[in-house]
């Protein structure tokens, strides 16, 4: 029982210089601060079994066991350009922390360690104009997770790395109706354990129709009906399979879906 407070300071801090009219160059520092999940670690005791419950021997009290916070530093460069109908950035960043958390698979607890922690990589997006109708466009998350462990750096677990991106569209619009196609694809995602996400690639139709009054969306996601289990219902697999067998945790992602929703400013 009883109750923690915790005082933390962040600073963040970003510059832009502004090249010319169409570009402009920014850098950012930022921190963020994060906590394990408070049920899985205090969670943690002995129990003994009466009856038809489990009775609690010793646990975990929140009062005299503060959870031990890891602070995340980033740092983060980019270039950005919008002129004659061409919209584009790119970024690359940098984040780091002296903690990591980890999970046992067992017993489905925080284990926190003193392993440093980064993710580092590129991202950009563009999108450009083909006359007054039709847009085309593209953006990609190139990310790599690392921890360090016996002073190499090594990949994260597939439970806590993040898998790279990419996304592709096609867009047109009259003033009244725009449709867009987009793909998107998430790539695969391995570890030290031989452990993996496997990586998929979904297309959607997304459009909208001005109204008199309001305006009517609609949309088919998963166009291809595509049969495939979410990088959340893999983890599920790592994370649980050693408690129940696999098929239990096979999470499978949306299949076709449409949709139809009417929006109204005021």
């Amino acid at each position: 029982g009883g109750e923690k407070e915790y005082d933390v300071d962040l600073y963040n801090l970003g510059l832009v210089y502004k090249l010319n009219k169409a570009q402009q160059v920014w850098a950012n520092y930022s921190e963020g601060f994060e906590l394990p999940d408070p049920a899985k670690y205090y969670g943690q005791g002995s129990y003994t079994l009466v009856g038809s419950h489990w009775r609690l021997n010793q646990g975990v009290n929140v009062e005299d066991s503060a959870l031990d916070g890891i602070k995340t530093k980033q740092v983060e460069f980019g270039w950005r350009h919008y002129a004659d109908g061409l919209d584009a950035q790119l970024a690359a960043f940098y984040a780091w922390s002296d903690k990591s958390i980890t999970y046992n698979r067992t017993s489905l607890l925080v284990e926190q360690l003193d392993d440093k922690k980064r993710n580092y990589g590129l991202e950009g997006q563009f999108s450009y104009w083909l006359g007054e109708q039709w847009q085309v466009g593209a953006s990609a998350l190139a990310i790599r997770s690392q921890q360090k462990s016996d002073e190499r750096w090594v990949k994260q677990d597939v439970t806590a790395g993040s898998p790279s991106k990419a996304t592709a569209f096609v867009g047109w619009q009259d003033g009244v109706t725009s449709l867009r196609l987009q793909a998107v694809r998430t790539f695969n995602l391995s570890d030290e354990n031989d452990q993996k996400i496997d990586g998929y690639a979904t297309f959607d139709v997304l459009g909208s129709h001005a109204l008199p009054v309001g305006t009517l969306n609609f949309g088919i996601q998963n166009l291809l009906d595509k049969d495939y289990t979410s990088v959340w219902g893999q983890r599920a697999q790592v994370f649980y399979g050693a408690l129940a067998p696999v098929e239990m945790f096979d999470y499978k992602g949306r299949g076709r879906t449409y949709s139809l929703s009417y929006t109204l400013d005021f």
